[in-house]
């Protein structure tokens, strides 16, 4: 879905990450849209991607039927007290 809304065929402005209103965007830039897709490629069926402000920060360990992404203002483990693996110092693996 998310390569679709940047698809230069079908796009309204293929060129620009924006995908969604004035300021939604699918990526804060297009190096950070390489790493969500990176990212999603490699994730296992129990992590779930951190997106924040169009950038991925962290992979979580979640379960299978968890959403492969979730919004940066989640704040992981809170009700278990677990913290999944945060990116705050590296990169999220790609």
């Amino acid at each position: 879905m998310l390569m679709n809304n940047l698809d230069p065929e079908v796009a309204e402005r293929p060129d620009d990450p924006v995908v969604y209103g004035g300021t939604g965007r699918a990526a804060r830039s297009w190096e950070a849209f390489d790493a969500i897709v990176a990212t999603l490629t490699d994730l296992e069926d129990d992590e779930t991607l951190l997106v924040q402000s169009g950038k991925p920060v962290g992979v979580l360990r979640t379960n299978p039927w968890a959403p492969r992404v979730l919004p940066g203002q989640l704040q992981p483990g809170s009700a278990t007290g677990r913290r999944g693996r945060s990116s705050a110092s590296s990169r999220p693996r790609v």
